[in-house]
């Protein structure tokens, strides 16, 4: 069989599912959903970029995992390697509907019309911080007394040694959290470590979707741009839902802030451990700094701030140098983290664009961003090799998607637009133009 009747196949297969299969599980049929399944398909299968604006209603969650599913067919009858489809979204709701309701019912359907023999499956991948390190959670139990602990953020401690992911651990405290996470780099070199156990589960081949959030999407960006080991496997796609927020997600991902907070809980660090000398200059140096990040901005310029960071910058540059050695990883991060970002605002730099915004506490938050972030993007992201899917129900401002377009990519006014059905589409199709 040639490719173009695989490509005739797989699109047979969505009206199959959407005209006959799931109007038998009682789902009503909807032209519309299925218009847009097989324009997802389209661009998957062309190579291309497609821009979906779907409108509540209409569907897109099984939209993109029916074309999902069906390009993943039409690559084994090719011939072509398997590899799985990436999911990202913004919502941890979407992404454990998508895993534990939307995929289920589909797997089934299709399971009992003989369409495929192996279930769909589909896991959620997350940061480091999300999942306990095994070594480290023991070492913070065997510090404490539980008896004299919250009894809930006790049982949430306890509880961890029976689940890795930690956004399942409810009334889990940040302080324990930030104690029992996985660390930046992994080396406990324990056999039977669970985070370990995990990526290998990941990667072994039988989880068609990988389902994350926009931060780690574009964390996996900056490695693979970089030359660092990618965090998340090779995708024959990827489908970015609530793609309106993947703009701001980037600026902050591609950016640094600096609050009040910050400097005060480095100053606590070094206290607790002991280095009084360090906490009582660090603190004395940025007393200015802080007066003026306890009040909100109106209006005031960034240099009203910029020239209180020079002292602070020299007390952190001291304490750095002086006991760096001695400090315990976790707070020898934070000093690395304020002493950059101290330096960077203070000194600026040329491809950043600096400004200030209202902190969680009413004060001032020092912010700076990545000057073009269409260059970095396009970058990062667009310029890998595999078919991507934007959609969100807010893309397009009414039949217009150039606001979009030139949030995530100045260079895209080429994609040529077709206006279809109940939903604004824009598919440019042959090949990554972005």
């Amino acid at each position: 069989m040639n490719t173009n009747d695989n490509r005739r196949n797989a699109h047979n297969e969505i009206d199959r599912i959407f005209k006959v299969l799931l109007p038998a599980r009682n789902m009503t049929e909807r032209p519309e959903q299925a218009a847009l399944c097989h324009r997802m398909l389209e661009a998957m299968l062309e190579g291309g970029i497609a821009l979906c604006d779907a409108g509540t209603g209409i569907g897109k969650t099984y939209a993109y995992l029916v074309a999902g599913t069906v390009y993943s067919r039409f690559r084994a009858a090719c011939g072509l390697e398997r590899k799985p489809i990436l999911v990202s979204t913004s919502s941890i709701a979407l992404q454990t509907a998508a895993r534990d309701e939307y995929l289920p019912l589909l797997s089934d359907v299709l399971t009992e019309d003989g369409m495929i023999v192996q279930p769909l499956q589909a896991v959620i991948r997350k940061g480091k911080s999300h999942y306990v390190c095994d070594t480290r959670l023991e070492q913070r139990l065997g510090q404490l007394d539980l008896q004299k602990k919250n009894w809930k953020a006790g049982a949430a401690l306890l509880s961890l040694r029976g689940q890795l992911d930690m956004d399942e651990a409810a009334h889990l405290s940040h302080y324990d959290r930030e104690r029992v996470c996985v660390p930046r780099i992994c080396d406990c070199g324990r056999e039977d470590c669970r985070y370990r156990a995990f990526l290998e589960d990941c990667d072994c081949g039988r989880y068609l979707f990988q389902i994350c959030n926009h931060n780690l999407l574009l964390a996996d960006a900056i490695h693979r741009g970089s030359g660092r080991k990618p965090i998340l496997p090779d995708a024959c796609a990827l489908i970015v839902d609530e793609a309106h927020k993947l703009p701001e997600t980037a600026r902050q991902m591609f950016g640094v802030t600096l609050a009040a907070e910050d400097i005060r809980a480095l100053t606590h660090s070094l206290r607790g451990e002991r280095f009084l000398l360090a906490a009582e200059v660090l603190a004395d140096s940025a007393a200015p700094l802080m007066r003026k990040l306890a009040h909100p901005p109106e209006g005031r310029p960034f240099d009203h701030y910029a020239k209180s960071l020079a002292a602070p910058e020299r007390s952190l540059t001291v304490i750095d140098r002086q006991l760096h050695g001695l400090l315990t990883p976790a707070t020898r991060r934070r000093l690395k983290n304020v002493s950059s970002s101290v330096s960077l605002f203070h000194q600026g730099h040329p491809d950043m664009v600096f400004y200030t915004e209202e902190d969680t506490h009413g004060g001032t938050m020092l912010c700076a961003t990545i000057a073009d972030l269409t260059a970095q993007l396009r970058q990062t992201l667009w310029r890998q090799e595999r078919p991507v899917v934007l959609t969100s129900a807010t893309l397009a401002v009414g039949q217009d998607f150039q606001r979009f377009k030139e949030e995530a990519d100045r260079n895209v006014s080429d994609m040529s637009e077709a206006l279809l059905s109940a939903f604004n589409f824009s598919l440019q199709r042959h090949g990554i133009m972005l």
